[in-house]
């Protein structure tokens, strides 16, 4: 494999991760159970801090030369 950019056979293969959170505000659940265990201020109890976290990783190339990012070629 050569870069694009530069024409370099100095190649190597990188692991991009990258990581989401996602925040969840209310738990309908939770608020259901509170109206009816406390009436209007049971509500409250569906609020919600939690978060979860997702992390995907990708596999991409690098020009040792030059420093540019290579998308991996798809066989045809």
């Amino acid at each position: 494999m050569k870069c694009p950019k530069c024409g370099s056979n100095n190649i190597i293969e990188v692991i991009y991760q990258t990581t989401d959170t996602e925040h969840n505000n209310y738990d309908d659940t939770m608020g259901c159970l509170g109206f009816l265990l406390f009436g209007w201020v049971g509500l409250l109890l569906g609020i919600d801090n939690s978060s979860k976290t997702y992390t995907s990783k990708r596999t991409g190339y690098k020009c040792k030369e030059c420093g540019s990012k290579l998308k991996k070629r798809e066989n045809k």
